[in-house]
């Protein structure tokens, strides 16, 4: 029996954690209260400092001030050695597996079992891999290759390697940012399991709509502090969204109608074979169009040939009337037009770069004389930019990875902005970012509206189409399935054309 009966119902409590790093104070007076057996949401916008809170409790890095108790009792000093002794253990989204072996390998990586002769036991690695597997209802073979996995089972053999070494409390950074709706319940079933068994698991997620599926409480950090604990059933989303931004996002879709002007683009039945077919659409200046659909339906391939990064095969484009053959990226943009990616981390930043750099890359014209960049030109545009979509850092000399990541993507639509386009295509813009961030993203779109540019916005988040475009064209296995404007668009109408559903026309 520990000291206090008090602290017997929670198996951690964090209380007055303090961390400072030279020159910043990442958290000021954080406490977290865990219950045992509970799924606690660990909740904050990028750079709360959940992240550094979660190094702290598993020992990475070591507290300035404060008390961490495990069980009750306090712990002098965490190391990730002590950490696992006490039976706390992270799932990093990074996944840390050895593609090439199997899921029983993996599990056992470092630990293996060996026969008494001292070789590798793989048969009992495997059954013992099973029986974990078994006891949380999971369906996986231990002896398939991990490379052979998809990332969410991939992230189940990262719990199932947790699992074996009998940990208690289970510390999920993320978890589905990168799965599929299907996954994702899959996972819901094994944390629900998890519970069961009597685990507890702290929980870190930006979609806010998994907190009443699987979380009871919640803490919420801001700006490094301690703001609020609570019990999911008994607040909103709304509410929480308030505690985490410290303002009341009843405008977190800032939408103003479109002054539609001229046509800005028309696309006429451009294929590419095996992508898109037979696509015809035009969009007006001032005017913000979404493109909805199911993974897979062709709306970013759709992008990147209008980008001139891939080529259709046929049809017509026209750019403010005049017919264009766009057939490289460098054409695009000086027809004034720019695509700003999905997938900012590999294929939208620089990482090792500075933010000026990432900022220019896309318009060095603006800034070159005679080859040489000017660096009071790059210095004076990049400022400009920084003030406009009130970019967060100390220093644009800085690496971009060192920016959060609502800060990134702003840097991308900085880089955008510079080569003045008249047509841009945001994919996925607010992917991977908390939600105010989001709010100013659909700030700097309206703010782009309203300037006369025309905006294509690819999104898997239906409210946030809804919420910011005035149409939304519906994608369904390389076509185009239907149109809505704002005011008819209801989720259930895009999800059926996104299904590729159409419901009868009825006589109106």
């Amino acid at each position: 029996m520990s000291s206090s009966h008090a602290m017997e119902d929670y198996i951690l409590e964090v209380k007055d954690i303090r961390k400072e790093f030279p020159g910043v104070v990442a958290l000021k007076n954080v406490n977290l209260k865990v219950k045992r057996g509970s799924v606690h949401a660990l909740l904050g916008e990028n750079g709360a400092g959940k992240s550094t809170l979660i190094k702290i409790i598993s020992g990475v890095y070591t507290q300035t001030s404060g008390h961490i108790f495990v069980n009750g009792n306090e712990v002098d000093k965490m190391t990730p050695k002590t950490a696992m002794k006490l039976k706390i253990a992270v799932i990093h989204q990074e996944l840390n597996l050895v593609p090439q072996m199997s899921v029983a390998e993996n599990v056992f990586v470092g630990r293996e079992i060996t026969t008494p002769v001292g070789t590798v036991d793989f048969k009992e690695m495997e059954r013992r891999t099973g029986e974990i597997l078994k006891q949380f209802k999971i369906e996986l073979d231990p002896k398939a290759k991990v490379n052979d996995l998809s990332i969410a089972n991939q992230q189940i053999v990262e719990i199932a390697k947790i699992l074996s070494l009998d940990t208690d409390i289970i510390i999920m950074d993320e978890p589905t940012d990168v799965l599929t709706d299907n996954e994702t319940e899959q996972l819901f079933g094994i944390v629900q399991n998890l519970k069961k068994n009597g685990k507890t698991i702290i929980y870190i997620t930006h979609r806010l709509g998994e907190l009443e599926q699987i979380c009871d409480e919640f803490t919420i950090l801001r700006d490094g502090e301690y703001i609020e604990t609570g019990a999911i059933r008994e607040h909103t989303i709304n509410d929480i969204v308030a505690l985490m931004v410290g303002r009341d996002l009843k405008d977190q879709f800032p939408y103003t109608k479109a002054k539609v002007g001229e046509e800005a683009l028309r696309l006429e039945d451009c294929s590419r074979k095996g992508v898109v077919e037979h696509i015809s659409f035009s969009l007006k200046k001032g005017e913000a169009v979404g493109l909805a659909g199911l993974v897979g339906a062709g709306r970013s391939e759709l992008a990147r040939c209008i980008f001139g990064a891939d080529k259709f095969d046929q049809g017509k484009v026209y750019i403010e009337g005049k017919p264009v053959v766009i057939d490289s990226v460098r054409k695009a943009i000086n027809n004034g037009i720019y695509y700003t990616t999905e997938n900012r981390k590999e294929d939208g930043i620089f990482q090792n770069a500075s933010v000026n750099f990432n900022m220019t890359i896309s318009s060095l014209n603006d800034i070159l004389t005679k080859n040489v960049i000017v660096k009071r030109k790059e210095n004076s545009l990049t400022h400009d930019m920084k003030e406009k979509l009130l970019i967060k850092t100390a220093d644009m000399g800085v690496e971009i990875k060192n920016l959060s990541g609502g800060n990134q993507q702003k840097v991308i639509f900085a880089r955008a902005l510079l080569t003045h386009p008249k047509i841009i295509i945001l994919d996925e813009p607010t992917r991977g970012i908390d939600v105010g961030a989001k709010a100013e993203i659909y700030r700097i779109i309206s703010d782009l509206k309203a300037s006369g540019n025309a905006v294509i916005v690819i999104s898997s988040e239906l409210p946030e189409l809804m919420g910011i475009c005035d149409r939304i064209l519906v994608m369904h296995e390389g076509k185009l399935n239907g149109e809505f404007a704002k005011e008819e668009a209801a989720e259930s109408k895009i999800m059926q054309c996104a299904f590729g559903v159409m419901e009868e026309e009825s006589d109106v």
